[in-house]
């Protein structure tokens, strides 16, 4: 029906992106095919996302560990499927996977009902990239401003922490930091751009935010800023 045409529409459009940057995944590839470069991270909509009451868009830093080119697009897609947004981290306590569950409750969402995906599409050796590979990985930095374009998400949260800022102003037109009531800029601003969705944050990696709890409540400051964000689309 209807669901199935459409996440048939919006996959069509992803994979036209990717084929596009073919040639860009193949240079890293070649080139760093003997180290432990692990990536791209490319992304399959799901229809639980596409039909969601508020479109949920997590932005995080890279992967630690992931597939590898050779196996193709479809692959990667298949891949990033059988993934199902953090299923499987239930059970293993990720402060990144909590936050993003919790956000999907808050927003009126069902569970596995976001999108995900990376600043960096690769890791390196399941860490973040150093300087020399990071030069050659942001050379696609700006396939998420396309991807946000065709995934058109209405709530998004980077997990990107302020070291990558100039790396987001590169990516998106006019970027604004404006400040939350609150909070510190470098733990949680708001992003305005023409480019990205109104609703849209640039937070610190919940690994970093859950370590802050026990001296600043830090943790639960975030959850209760994103349990006001959901109040207010309930409007």
């Amino acid at each position: 029906g209807l669901e199935m045409k459409e996440q048939f529409k919006v996959k069509e459009k992803l994979v036209k992106l990717y084929e596009n940057r073919i040639d860009d995944f193949k240079l890293i590839y070649d080139k760093y095919e003997n180290e432990a470069v692990n990536g791209p991270l490319l992304m399959s909509p799901s229809s639980a996302y596409l039909f969601s009451k508020t479109r949920f868009l997590v932005v995080g830093k890279e992967t630690a560990g992931w597939e590898h080119f050779n196996i193709g697009i479809n692959q990667l897609l298949s891949c990033y499927e059988g993934f199902n947004v953090g299923e499987s981290y239930n059970r293993k306590g990720s402060p990144l996977w909590y936050l993003v569950r919790f956000t999907e409750k808050q927003l009126g969402n069902s569970k596995y009902s976001c999108m995900w995906t990376n600043l960096s599409k690769y890791d390196q050796n399941k860490e973040e990239p150093d300087a020399k590979h990071r030069e050659d990985f942001s050379k696609l930095d700006n396939l998420l401003k396309d991807e946000i374009n065709v995934l058109k998400p209405e709530f998004c949260l980077f997990f990107t922490g302020h070291k990558f800022d100039n790396r987001l102003g590169n990516i998106f037109a006019d970027l604004q930091f404006i400040p939350v009531d609150g909070f510190d800029p470098n733990i949680l601003v708001q992003l305005k751009s023409p480019d990205l969705p109104s609703l849209c944050y640039r937070t610190s990696h919940p690994n970093w935010i859950s370590r802050q709890n026990k001296k600043s409540q830090l943790k639960d400051r975030v959850e209760t800023f994103i349990t006001q964000v959901g109040k207010t689309l309930e409007i």
